[in-house]
């Protein structure tokens, strides 16, 4: 499996509706700042609104289970290497070309 398809297999697998992973360009800081930090607050904006609609009565949710946060690292299978003139080939790089400053 390339790394791309595992990091696709576990992005399915973690992903929930309640918590779904979002994945936002990471080549500019900048952008992938204020993408976050508007996610983050039209998430907050929309459990505050249904929170104030919500009946005051409403049954209290019983408290998640501890989760194992190590669980996902513990089931990659990291016997699988790639050379490094591999792992350039699937980044889309060109063999003998430099890095971009």
């Amino acid at each position: 499996m390339s790394f791309r398809e595992v990091s696709e297999h576990s992005l399915r697998e973690t992903s929930t509706a309640g918590a779904p992973w979002i994945v936002i360009s990471g080549a500019d800081h900048r952008f992938r700042s204020l993408t976050a930090g508007r996610i983050l607050l039209d998430q907050l904006k929309k459990r505050v609104a249904e929170g104030a609609q919500k009946d005051k009565k409403s049954r209290p949710r019983r408290p998640l289970p501890q989760l194992d946060n190590l669980k996902l690292l513990r089931s990659l299978d990291m016997t699988q290497a790639r050379g490094e003139e591999a792992l350039r080939q699937a980044a889309g790089e060109v063999p003998g070309e430099t890095e971009r400053g």
